[in-house]
């Protein structure tokens, strides 16, 4: 296992075989974050690669469905998602390995339809705001999704949304308290208004 340094000269180092074991199963609530705003935009990319490849290796030898490996990456349009790259093979197969993902974007327009199709098999799905220039896209992203709708719907729904709402798109509880696939518009409270009441 190789574990991050926080310096440009030494991404990597040589650390304790067992690296993805301690992060993930101890019990004192802590979030591990890679940071790497400084580092030059292509070196961000590979130490990210090679770091999903080892998480890939641990979790495909170690992991377990039943005990999830929560994973959450950011601007995923900047990863690679060909055939065999390792957010391929997490979205495809992940699952039985315990990892759970949790993806964001701000576009889908560089996406080829199979790595769209791919992000698309997400149990759960959110849609801010989203740039004027996506809308149509993601409306008919939405519509091809459900295809018993329409995209002038999905348009006027996603054009609606303020900052810090969105529409969230997968299981939710009905009235009988069972789970069925929803899609449901959420306010999200800001931290301002939850610590501060």
């Amino acid at each position: 296992m190789l574990a991050a340094l926080p310096t440009k000269t030494q991404p990597f180092v040589r650390g304790d075989s067992d690296s993805w074991k301690a992060i993930f199963h101890q019990h004192e609530g802590k979030v591990h974050i890679l940071q790497l705003a400084t580092v030059a935009r292509d070196i961000q990319q590979l130490i990210t690669e090679f770091t999903l490849w080892d998480l890939y290796d641990f979790a495909s030898t170690k992991g377990n469905k039943n005990l999830p490996l929560p994973v959450v990456l950011d601007e995923v349009q900047n990863l690679d998602h060909r055939k065999d790259s390792p957010l391929e093979k997490f979205l495809r197969e992940g699952r039985k390995f315990g990892i759970s993902l949790i993806l964001a974007t701000q576009t889908l327009s560089n996406f080829e339809q199979q790595e769209r199709d791919r992000l698309f098999q997400a149990a759960h799905k959110l849609f801010f705001a989203p740039a004027d220039t996506e809308i149509k896209r993601f409306a008919d992203i939405l519509r091809d999704n459900f295809p018993t709708s329409l995209k002038d719907e999905w348009i006027q729904r996603l054009s609606r949304l303020q900052k810090g709402e969105c529409l969230s798109i997968g299981p939710a509880m009905n009235v009988e308290g069972k789970l069925e696939n929803r899609v449901l518009e959420l306010k999200i409270t800001s931290l301002k208004e939850r610590f501060h009441g």
